[in-house]
């Protein structure tokens, strides 16, 4: 039986070496190429300010250690 699966490059390797199976994968797709990723928010939205609440997060997970946590649990050099 084959199984497609689509994710998280990092996300799939931790899970596949966790349960076993990661000699069974075979990558497709992207591989070696890196895009980059983005985050959007509506203009219509501008009153919410969640462009600004988000960076907050981001700084917020960092200071606390937590932003280090899951770059170490899936094993992800930091850019």
């Amino acid at each position: 039986m084959q199984l497609v699966l689509i994710g998280n490059r990092y996300v799939i390797e931790h899970n596949a070496k966790k349960y076993d199976y990661y000699d069974s994968i075979k990558f497709a797709g992207s591989e070696g190429i890196s895009s980059p990723l983005f985050v959007g928010f509506s203009h219509k939205d501008l009153e919410q300010n969640y462009a600004n609440k988000f960076a907050e997060g981001i700084q917020n997970i960092k200071e606390t250690g937590q932003y280090q946590a899951i770059l170490d649990k899936y094993h992800i050099e930091p850019w």
